[in-house]
């Protein structure tokens, strides 16, 4: 496990290499509260989502990229939002990102979730779907863990 603060740096170091390889064809912008920095979550779980945003989202798009990552706490769950102004998804594409073992033209999105599920349980994981605007949203729903808890649950390491 990580902190979501790691997790976070990471994301942004990312971001700064991708917007260096894309002429800054893209902003992004980060909301999470102080208090949520330190929850822990496994690694490597938002990445592939910036960079299904960065590779096919602002595909073709004239208007300036836009990813917005924020947080929020509800019903005791953790909630991540990796949103995007781009393209967004076709309704095949999004039906079949949300079904069971649901597969479009890569494993980024189902690997993480699965390995959300596997840790976690059944209640948790990712949805993608369109924004009320365009472009996509992916929403992670973790289970909150502190950092006090981390030595309770070592899983996904």
């Amino acid at each position: 496990l990580t902190t979501v603060r790691s997790e976070l740096e990471n994301i942004k170091a990312y971001v700064r290499i991708q917007q260096l390889t894309h002429d800054n064809g893209f902003d992004a912008e980060y909301d999470i509260e102080e208090s949520q920095l330190d929850y822990r979550m496994l690694n490597f779980m938002l990445q592939p989502i910036v960079e299904n945003s960065v590779l096919h989202g602002f595909k073709g798009q004239e208007q300036q990229g836009r990813i917005l990552l924020y947080g929020d706490i509800e019903d005791d769950a953790l909630k991540l939002f990796v949103e995007d102004n781009g393209t967004g998804l076709s309704p095949e594409a999004e039906e079949q990102l949300n079904k069971p073992r649901g597969k479009v033209t890569g494993i980024g999105i189902n690997n993480v979730n699965d390995r959300i599920r596997s840790s976690y349980g059944e209640k948790f994981g990712i949805r993608v779907y369109n924004g009320t605007e365009g472009g996509t949203i992916a929403e992670y729903t973790l289970p909150v863990i502190r950092e006090e808890d981390k030595d309770a649950d070592n899983s996904g390491c």
